[in-house]
């Protein structure tokens, strides 16, 4: 695939480009990167700089602050500039339809099912992982297809004006907001605040573009006002509004699958074939994937939701689980919460009991609050770290218990998830 040549890379950049070149790809990952891609060295904790030698190695042209003699790259004053710089290029010579997908809750599960929604319809590109930061959004633009009909881009935030720079970047035909929780308020004075930040998506939007929101929610009504007023077209969506099938239970999903056939209208695509491949649709790993594995010698279902977690992602995810055996709950850390961690996670209790859950084991220090206020004949074990995991559910489970991990992404569960599985961490 033809992305980018050297004359187009450096003429979006502003950089100059060594030697005649084609990539067909982008990648800030030496782990990953391959033969005929760009790799760009950004800076964070380390200077990608430095791994340079090993993208040229597996074939890569490189982007470079510093000139290299005798091998093909472009050479650019600022790699993250120029990375900004290839996004806002690639969408302006795309004729694609720009969806960008934010909120609470949601974000990658509702951007992985509108993206096969589409797909049916013509050529799309969609954020991989949840790429949705400073960075990730550029690489993402930058990584899209000439031939793209439909994109669709994830786009996250955990602080005022983060959205306002990502949507200007984007310039969304379409906006998905999934929901208001009460997540990142280690960062934020209330959820009316988050709201206000989640509404930023707005701001890169043309007038008569189309903003796709949840009528369900407590901040609709405040979300409609701001993009009212910025000229948008507001459709509303309930759980209700969508009638097909879906291979996936709980009313979350519903309201997932709602969203996405209102922004597959809104963009034009076949509406038959989107419900179709919805139907379809299985959980994304760590967002709810289900899957039977052996544990001392115990037959068990294991409901993955094991990639993040705020209260309301964590309400709906225990609400969600149904069927045969028992039901257990590995629960973790919820982070960002703030000053009310103690009291958020201590209310998990009253939904564990009223969803009926039989056992529940803790993990991680702010979960010690849901340890206290559960009653003591549901609460198995409560442990310090994800180590301490196996141990304590290798002395509670039962042939056909279903087993819910969820906890915010670096308490670890998901390494957890992959060692049961037999993957590599």
């Amino acid at each position: 695939m033809n992305l980018w040549s050297a004359k187009d890379a450096a003429g979006a950049t502003g950089g100059t480009a060594q030697g005649d070149w084609v990539v067909g790809g982008v990648s800030i990952d030496t782990r990953s990167i391959g033969a005929g891609d760009l790799f760009i060295p950004l800076k964070d904790a380390r200077d990608g700089h430095d791994f340079i030698p090993m993208a040229l190695e597996k074939g890569a042209v490189v982007m470079s602050e510093r000139k290299i003699a005798d091998v093909p790259f472009l050479k650019v004053d600022n790699a993250m500039d120029a990375l900004r710089g290839l996004a806002a290029a690639s969408r302006k010579r795309s004729k694609a339809i720009r969806i960008a997908v934010t909120g609470s809750v949601g974000k990658t599960s509702v951007k992985e099912a509108l993206a096969a929604a589409l797909a049916p319809s013509g050529a799309t590109h969609k954020s991989i992982k949840s790429f949705n930061n400073h960075w990730g959004v550029p690489l993402m633009m930058a990584a899209m297809p000439r031939t793209t009909k439909f994109a669709v881009f994830e786009a996250g935030m955990n602080h005022a004006g983060e959205l306002t720079d990502l949507s200007g970047l984007i310039q969304p035909d379409i906006a998905i907001i999934t929901k208001i929780a009460p997540a990142h308020l280690e960062f934020f004075d209330n959820v009316d605040k988050i709201a206000e930040a989640k509404s930023e998506i707005f701001d890169g939007m043309s007038k008569g573009a189309i903003a796709v929101l949840n009528a369900d929610d407590n901040y609709f009504d405040y979300l409609s006002a701001r993009a009212r007023a910025k000229g948008l077209s507001v459709v509303s969506v309930s759980a209700k509004d969508f009638k097909g099938q879906l291979a996936l239970q709980g009313e979350h999903y519903r309201m997932n699958a709602a969203l996405v056939m209102a922004a597959v209208k809104a963009a034009g695509a076949n509406v038959a074939k989107a419900k179709m491949a919805l139907s379809k649709m299985g959980a994304v790993a760590g967002r709810g994937a289900t899957f039977n594995l052996k544990l001392d010698g115990k037959s068990i279902i294991v409901i993955d939701e094991s990639y993040n977690a705020n209260p309301v992602s964590m309400e709906a995810a225990l609400k969600a689980v149904s069927g045969q055996g028992r039901k257990i709950a590995v629960l973790g850390d919820m982070l960002e919460l703030g000053s009310r961690s103690q009291e958020l996670h201590a209310d998990l209790a009253k939904t564990l009991v009223a969803a009926q859950y039989d056992k529940v084991i803790t993990v991680g220090a702010h979960s010690q609050a849901l340890a206290n206020a559960l009653p003591k004949d549901i609460h198995a074990a409560h442990v310090a770290d994800k180590d301490g995991v196996i141990a304590a559910l290798k002395t509670i489970i039962k042939n056909n218990d279903r087993v819910l991990f969820k906890a915010s992404n670096s308490v670890g569960l998901g390494t957890i998830i992959q060692n049961l599985r037999g993957e590599k961490s």
